[in-house]
């Protein structure tokens, strides 16, 4: 046998004994003992973290959705909760009275209270107060139906406000249709905007929408207001061949007597500049939607914002 330096055993068979002698002893085997437990177990760290890589991450957690708050509308007043969480929240009116009804709300600013709102309204205003923050709210519900906007309310305090008038031309404010509301802090997750699958841009004084063809169903209205003055949506499902001044024109003092062509269906009351708030319509295959704003101008001694060109029309498709 040769050694790697080029040396030779001089007894080969005496090499091989002592090596197996070697091996076969106690150190040896102790050794060769620990070495595989080491081995074991450096295997079964790498497969641990094998495993735990494959695991599927822990689910985030979802979002809170959207809370509700439900007000009844009769024509001497408002029933329904006296306060609710900030936040996005679900406003829902049903009317079951025999007039168009709305849950218009306002947050009060500057310190201002109920008492202030009652000798505003015992004068003649020719726009929002700047003393109140519109806030949105069920526009346009009539009789025996339901509505719904989804808006996010800040904390601080409200009123519920139908400014509607009824058929005598009298507000329905002033007929008990009032009542003061709270919305406290949040004390934890507060839910998130929802999906749109339109939106309309509220200016001054137009409505500037994404797509003026929408499918039929139920479609979710993002309604964001940039103008300067606050600006609502009221939508009016018009009349087979009607158009949106064809309303307009039959809801003038001088119109001919008869109901007008077309029927409101819901929408967003007065948001305030720089806000957004969502409402869910149903659209019927084939129909024509009109779009107003009946807000009064501050700008132009309370004329309504319809008057100054703030009208749309939207098609759905079938």
């Amino acid at each position: 046998m040769t050694l790697p330096s080029g040396r030779s055993l001089r007894n080969p068979q005496m090499f091989v004994i002592q090596v197996e002698t070697l091996f076969q002893s106690k150190e040896c085997t102790v050794f060769y003992r620990k070495t595989n437990l080491t081995i074991f177990l450096l295997i079964l760290s790498v497969l641990s973290l094998a495993v735990a890589g494959c695991q599927a991450p822990a689910p985030a957690a979802e979002a809170p959705s959207i809370p509700a708050v439900s007000f009844t509308a009769t024509e001497t007043g408002f029933s329904g909760p006296d306060s609710t969480p900030a936040g996005w929240t679900r406003v829902e009116l049903t009317n079951q009275g025999e007039d168009q009804h709305q849950a218009q709300l306002f947050r009060f600013l500057e310190g201002k209270t109920m008492n202030d709102l009652a000798a505003a309204l015992q004068g003649e205003l020719t726009g929002v107060p700047e003393w109140l923050a519109s806030a949105g709210g069920p526009t346009g519900v009539m009789p025996g139906a339901s509505a719904s906007t989804m808006v996010n309310l800040e904390a601080g305090d409200y009123v519920v406000i139908d400014v509607i008038p009824g058929p005598d031309g009298i507000p329905h404010a002033a007929k008990g249709l009032i009542k003061p509301f709270s919305v406290t802090a949040a004390s934890g997750a507060t839910a998130q905007a929802p999906d749109a699958d339109l939106t309309v841009e509220l200016v001054d004084y137009q409505f500037k929408i994404s797509d003026q063809t929408v499918a039929p169903g139920d479609q979710t209205i993002k309604v964001v207001n940039t103008g300067t003055e606050p600006h609502e949506l009221s939508l009016i499902e018009l009349a087979p061949g009607a158009s949106v001044q064809d309303f307009l024109a039959a809801m003038a003092s001088d119109a001919p007597a008869g109901p007008p062509p077309g029927m409101p269906v819901g929408g967003i009351g007065a948001i305030a500049t720089d806000s957004e708030a969502y409402f869910t319509a149903n659209l019927e295959a084939g129909k024509h939607y009109g779009l107003l704003c009946f807000i009064p101008s501050s700008n132009a001694d309370g004329a309504p914002h319809f008057m100054m060109g703030m009208v749309a029309e939207l098609a759905v498709e079938g």
